[in-house]
């Protein structure tokens, strides 16, 4: 009876390892790494990261060299997919014997996805609604694939380029603007686009000949707005010590700072992105900067009328590919 009942055991665990051995029987079919997309951008809802995809399938058009992947243009298959699925296709029909496949892939930050997600959830494999959205996709690529029968074949593909430039299409120049009229300092007060004041009494005599003659205290703070200027543009309090000075020299005692001179400088993180510009307030500053979505510091230095700095300051904006960015100041 012993002997009987551990046959039976031995008979039942064989059993159950014949089962769990069947499992689900290995698919077919070619898929997109989810990572293969966001690596060096990151999956998630910012701005310069990538947030869902879409994936257009073309199988070889019958015509042509099939190793020439402009080749295959017959749409088999759609979908779109979060930044951290795989993008997968199962059990696709072959063309013929040929089981290579075109994959088109337009992925999308969250801002870029949340104005077209209507028509891109609905646009299947018809590309000329993908490639029309506004925005454009933030990012394009194309990739290949080979099926082959119980495997999933990992798709290659190309470096990700800003808008359609997978596809050919160069994006307008992605920039940076800024207003120069007006900027508010760290220490509160406005620096305003203007000459230095004149000093009192330095202009034409009003009061007689004694008063155009005499110099006044007014002018001695010129000279001390004069003397501030003489500190390198690098120290840490030369701003604010030239500003003091300026409001000296004439300036409204309101806290009003004059300049004439924003010279301004883009930069990510500690790299510099485009080389300082020096403009002449009113006029707007506009510089081209890279096509890929990317967040900007740009920092601004105040010269007035006399080459002195008086004030300095940053702002910051996030770039959209191929359109002018306005930078927000505090």
């Amino acid at each position: 009876m012993a002997t009987f009942a551990l046959v039976t055991v031995l008979f039942g665990a064989v059993a159950c390892d014949d089962v769990s051995s069947g499992g689900i029987p290995p698919a077919t079919g070619i898929l997109i790494r989810a990572e293969t997309l966001t690596t060096g951008r990151g999956c998630g809802r910012g701005p310069t990261q990538l947030f869902k995809y879409a994936v257009v399938v073309y199988g070889y058009s019958g015509e042509g060299d099939p190793a020439v992947r402009s080749n295959y243009t017959r749409p088999a298959v759609a979908n779109v997919f979060d930044c951290y699925v795989d993008g997968t296709f199962l059990e696709l029909a072959p063309v013929g014997s040929n089981q290579t496949y075109r994959l088109e892939v337009y992925a999308y930050n969250e801002a870029a996805f949340s104005k077209s997600s209507g028509a891109i959830l609905s646009a299947g494999t018809n590309v000329d609604v993908l490639r029309n959205t506004k925005p454009p996709p933030t990012w394009t690529t194309e990739c290949t694939a080979t099926q082959s029968a119980e495997v999933e074949t990992l798709a290659l593909c190309d470096p990700l380029s800003a808008g359609l430039g997978a596809f050919g299409v160069t994006p307008a120049a992605t920039q940076i603007s800024l207003a120069t009229q007006s900027f508010r300092l760290p220490d509160g007060r406005l620096a305003v686009c203007g000459p230095t004041a004149t000093p009192p009494d330095a202009g034409e005599p009003d009061a007689g000949e004694d008063d155009a003659g005499e110099p006044d205290a007014g002018l001695e703070d010129a000279d001390a707005g004069d003397d501030a200027g003489d500190a390198e543009a690098g120290d840490a309090g030369v701003a604010d010590d030239a500003g003091d000075a300026g409001d000296d020299a004439g300036a409204p005692t309101s806290g009003l700072v004059p300049f004439t001179i924003a010279r301004i400088r883009p930069r990510i993180g500690n790299t510099v992105a485009a080389e300082p510009i020096d403009v002449t307030c009113p006029s707007p500053y506009l510089a081209d900067v890279g096509p890929d979505p990317a967040e900007y510091t740009v920092d601004v230095g105040l010269v007035d009328d006399r080459g002195t700095v008086v004030g300095q300051t940053a702002c910051i904006v996030t770039t959209e590919t191929g359109i002018p960015n306005p930078a927000i100041c505090p």
